[in-house]
C-alpha cells in the first residue's frame, strides 16, 4: 500500500465580532461562498457590510456594571471575590455568536446581558440563535477558502451544543457547504476532539481511504447559560474548521498523535438545569437556566490532577517517539487546561523548558 502522509493544509477560525482588514479579501469570499454554499446569506451580507464577522465583543464590565453583581461577590467564598471581577480566571472578554436577546427560555431575567438587536439569520420557525452547524458552516467556509475549495473527502465534527441530537452537526454541516460527495461522522472527546480529529484525519489519509478531511467544531455557550453563577462555567462561543490533506512532498505533515482516557473523571463536569445560586441566596424563584457545573469536592479534585500528570506522562512520550522527536527540538508548546496555573504544570512535569501558551 503507497501510505501517505497527512498535514495540515489550511485552518479557518469564526470568532464572533472579529475585525476584518482586506476588503478585496472579504469580496472574494462573499462571492464564492453565496455561489458555493447553503451558509445564510444574512451572514455572509454582514461581514461585507461591517468587515466584521457576525456576532459581539463581551468585556467583563458586561457583569460588573449589572445591578445584581454586589450580590454574586457577596455569596463567593471569601478568598474568591478577587476573582468576581472577571467571573473566571483570566478571562477578559468572551465572544458570542448573534442571538436575540429575549429569545432563550430560561434567559429572560438577564437579557440585558445579551448584544442588542435580533440574530441575524432571524427566519419562521428557527431558533433565535446562530446554529452551531451554521457557525461551523462559516469556519469551513473560510478553511476551504483560504485552500481553494478543494473537494472533500470526509466532515469531522464537533458541536459541543449541537442543535439536533439527530441527524448529527456532521451531516448538517456536510449539507451546508454543499459537498458533492464523501462521507459526515459526529467525533466527540469534549476538550480533546482536536487531537482525536487530527489522529482519525490522518489515519484516513495515511491509508489511502481520503485526500482532504475537513474537521469543524463549534462551541456555542453564551446565550444558553447562567451568567450569574460563577462556580458554573462562564464560556464563550467559537468555531474552527481544519482542512488535513496529503503532504505535498510526503514528509512534512502530522508527525505524530497520542491519547489516553481515565474513565474515573467523567464526573468532573456535568451539565443541568436549575436556579442560579444568586438567586437562591435571595430567597428568589427565578426561572432555571442551563449550567455548566464544575465538581469542586477537594478529594475528586486530587484524583483528577493525578490522573491528568499520569496521562501527560504516559501520552507526551508516545508521541515523540512517534515523530521521533525530542524535548530539545520543539520550540512551541501549546496546553489546553481550565486554569491558568495548570498549564505551567504540564509543562513542568513533561520536563519542557521553552516557551508555550495556555
Amino acid at each position: 500500500m503507497n501510505m501517505k502522509k497527512a498535514a495540515i493544509k489550511s485552518i479557518g477560525c469564526f470568532i464572533p465580532g472579529q475585525p476584518l482588514a482586506n476588503a478585496n479579501a472579504v469580496s472574494d469570499f462573499v462571492k464564492a461562498t453565496k455561489s458555493r454554499t447553503l451558509i445564510p446569506s444574512k451572514y455572509i451580507d454582514y461581514m461585507a457590510n461591517t468587515m466584521h464577522l457576525p456576532g459581539e465583543i463581551i468585556p467583563n464590565s458586561a457583569w460588573r456594571d449589572q445591578p445584581w453583581f454586589s450580590g454574586v461577590r457577596d455569596i463567593l467564598p471569601a478568598n474568591k471575590r478577587i476573582k468576581a471581577d472577571t467571573m473566571f480566571d483570566g478571562i477578559l472578554e468572551r465572544r458570542a455568536f448573534p442571538i436575540a436577546p429575549n429569545g432563550i427560555p430560561g434567559m429572560e431575567v438577564y437579557s440585558n446581558l445579551m448584544p442588542a438587536g435580533k440574530s441575524l439569520c432571524e427566519i419562521p420557525n428557527e431558533p433565535a440563535r446562530m446554529l452551531p452547524s451554521d457557525a461551523e458552516a462559516l469556519a469551513g467556509a473560510l478553511c476551504l477558502h483560504n485552500a481553494g475549495w478543494p473537494e472533500v473527502d470526509f466532515v469531522l465534527s464537533f458541536a459541543m451544543t449541537p442543535e439536533k441530537s439527530m441527524p448529527s452537526t456532521a451531516c448538517l454541516v456536510h449539507e451546508k457547504l454543499q459537498i458533492k460527495k464523501g462521507s459526515a461522522i459526529h467525533i466527540d472527546a469534549c476538550c480533546a476532539t482536536q487531537a482525536y480529529q487530527h489522529a482519525l484525519a490522518a489515519a484516513l489519509i495515511n491509508s489511502g481511504m481520503a485526500r482532504n478531511v475537513l474537521c469543524t467544531a463549534s462551541f456555542c455557550y453564551w446565550g444558553l447559560r447562567d451568567q450569574t453563577d460563577y462556580f458554573s462555567a462562564i464560556l464563550g462561543d467559537s468555531a474552527t474548521a481544519i482542512l488535513v490533506g496529503q503532504s505535498h512532498d510526503n514528509k512534512r505533515g502530522l508527525q505524530g498523535t497520542a491519547s489516553r482516557a481515565y474513565g474515573r473523571t467523567n464526573n468532573t463536569t456535568w451539565e443541568e438545569f436549575g436556579i442560579a445560586n444568586m438567586d437562591k441566596h435571595h430567597g428568589l424563584t427565578g426561572i432555571p437556566k442551563r449550567r455548566i457545573r464544575l465538581n469542586v469536592d477537594s478529594k475528586y479534585q486530587h484524583n483528577f490532577i493525578t490522573d491528568m500528570k499520569a496521562a501527560v506522562a504516559e501520552i507526551v512520550p508516545r508521541a515523540m517517539q512517534q515523530s521521533e522527536t525530542t524535548l530539545g527540538e520543539i520550540d512551541f508548546v501549546v496546553t489546553h487546561q481550565a486554569v491558568r496555573w495548570s498549564g505551567h504544570q504540564v509543562v513542568s512535569d513533561i520536563g519542557y523548558k521553552g516557551k508555550y501558551f495556555n
